[in-house]
């Protein structure tokens, strides 16, 4: 299970986070582009911790959880409750 620091739309850097991941989700889909997108997306895992781990943890995401967080980084979703009552910025 991931444990995300998302930031949120009002979180500074929201346009540059935008143009970044904008960039690698307007890449052609192929495997390489697909990494790149699930190694920006490390820097906003607080667990696991291990690099190794996180990216075999963002492989097993679901499809809706995977769109979940790139629609929180887009600033498409306001507030992401977790479903457990944790804060939020978890899924």
């Amino acid at each position: 299970m991931i444990e995300w620091d998302l930031p949120g739309p009002n979180t500074p850097g929201f346009l540059r986070r935008r143009k970044e991941l904008g960039e690698l989700l307007d890449a052609e889909y192929n495997p390489t582009n697909l990494e790149a997108v699930n190694e920006y997306l490390l820097q906003f895992i607080k667990q696991p911790e291990g690099r190794d781990e996180a990216l075999e943890a963002i492989l097993d995401l679901s499809g809706a959880e995977y769109s979940r967080v790139i629609l929180k980084l887009l600033g498409e979703i306001p507030h992401i409750p977790d479903p457990k009552g944790g804060p939020s910025g978890q899924l």
